[in-house]
């Protein structure tokens, strides 16, 4: 399996927007390069919903509603919800 993630694009994690108070403390601005696993300054919950997207992203793999190669997506926390913009580099 490693062989595979050798390959793989690394990805941009961007904090955009911070809605409430983060548990974690990610602010706007806040970014992380990552690939395979969480950074270790890493919102454990947010980077389980952003995983999927990251490892389609890293593999050459397209979402739908992405545009410019961005794709946003907000963590699970419905209160206090961070949004992060994703992009493959």
């Amino acid at each position: 399996m490693q062989k595979y993630w050798a390959d793989a694009h690394n990805i941009r994690v961007k904090v955009i927007e911070v809605k409430g108070v983060c548990s974690a403390n990610h602010k706007v601005g806040d970014e992380w390069i990552v690939k395979k696993l969480t950074p270790a300054d890493f919102c454990g919950a947010a980077y389980c919903t952003l995983y999927p997207t990251i490892k389609t992203l890293a593999f050459g793999g397209k979402i739908p509603w992405e545009k410019n190669g961005e794709v946003r997506v907000a963590c699970s926390d419905s209160i206090n919800t961070v949004i992060f913009s994703l992009k493959a580099i």
